[in-house]
């Protein structure tokens, strides 16, 4: 199989065509292209969930921005403060030293009609409304006029602003659906195509567009699972993408995800999911098929694994349920309340993840 473009493979890549969004670039093109009329124009807030296209279309308009107009494109999960911000606007986010100050008066001795994307703007917090204040009055003093794009899937981010940027933004809002199946096949195609040419069994793009489909719609997960099975057909010297390629994919980025996820935790939180790994696979434990365990003997185990694999002393029964509420919140695991007696409850855990995967983890 030959790789005509791996560049097209990366998740960063922004193709020249960008299916099903098109009545969304019309709209943002609409609403922000006058300004290079030195038309004061609007603000746009782009909502959706992750992988439904926001941050391409946005990056695909900025290829496409008018003569004269500035387009900044700034991801403030990296850039997450009114300082780090304005100094990226400013043109000099590479020296330190500055006051905010500085970046103003720079802005205004060089004025210019300028469009300014805030990526995952959510994580800037509180400093969005010194970014969104200080950038709107350059807008009052000068004939010159900045836009902002904010970028977000928190639906509720504009009732956390200040009540004075808010009546001040003149925003118009545009929500990002997630792609259905037929959809995420159409871009899929699109892509193989790029990377691949015909070398690709249609069964095996129309099973990645069916799992996507069902994981809210997430074309970037897609795009991922297609480059992981592309990857693997490569590896074995297959003639073509096929769907035990695809299957493969989604074993592999399923570890992946639970190797990354597991990682990131302390070590007790660790043995606390290995030992419920374990009880689940013996089935030991378990008060029925549906995977849930008592805590009680849920415990008991984990002290054993603590001390005999881990050579670790183990934390209380007090701590150990602090820790299981925490991997709750982390989505890995689940908790119920089984009633035994007419006041005896139980509480019951199950895992939220394959418990191969994370005994495949330890051994490795």
């Amino acid at each position: 199989m030959e790789i005509k473009n791996r560049n097209a493979l990366s998740i960063h890549y922004v193709p020249d065509n960008l299916p099903y969004r098109e009545k969304e670039i019309e709209f943002i093109q609409s609403v922000l292209f006058p300004i290079a009329n030195n038309i004061r124009v609007p603000n746009v807030i782009i909502y959706g969930n992750t992988g439904t296209g926001k941050t391409s279309v946005v990056k695909y308009i900025g290829k496409k921005i008018p003569e004269g107009v500035v387009f900044k494109y700034i991801n403030a999960k990296f850039e997450n403060s009114a300082y780090k911000v304005l100094s990226k606007v400013a043109g000099e986010e590479e020296k330190m030293g500055y006051t905010i100050s500085h970046f103003i008066q720079k802005l205004k001795k060089d004025p210019k009609n300028m469009i300014v994307v805030l990526d995952e703007a959510d994580f800037l917090k509180k400093d969005i409304d010194d970014v969104l204040y200080y950038l709107s009055r350059i807008n009052e003093d000068l004939e010159t006029h900045i836009a902002f794009i904010l970028i977000t899937n928190k639906i509720n981010l504009k009732s956390q602003l200040d009540a004075r940027t808010r009546s001040s933004l003149d925003e118009r809002e545009l929500f990002f659906k997630p792609y259905d199946a037929f959809q995420l096949r159409g871009i899929l195609e699109e892509r193989a195509k790029l990377v691949i040419g015909d070398q690709y069994d249609p069964a095996a793009i129309q099973k990645i567009a069916a799992v996507a489909a069902q994981d809210n719609g997430d074309a970037r997960y897609a795009l991922k699972l297609l480059s992981k099975a592309i990857e693997i057909a490569e590896q074995q010297n297959a003639e073509k993408l096929e769907i035990s390629h695809v299957d493969r994919a989604i074993e592999s980025l399923e570890f992946d995800l639970v190797s990354e996820t597991i990682k990131t935790q302390p070590l007790n939180h660790q043995i606390a999911l290995y030992a419920i790994a374990k009880m689940t696979l013996s089935k030991r434990g378990l008060i029925d098929d549906s995977g849930f365990i008592p805590i009680g003997e849920l415990y008991n185990f984990y002290v054993k694994v603590s001390e005999q694999v881990f050579k670790r002393k183990p934390k209380s029964s007090k701590r150990f349920k602090e820790y299981i509420s925490e991997l709750e919140n982390l989505g890995v695991l689940s908790t119920t309340m089984l009633r035994r007696g007419s006041r005896d409850y139980t509480r019951l855990v199950r895992l939220g993840i394959n418990p191969k995967d994370v005994i495949k983890f330890f051994e490795q």
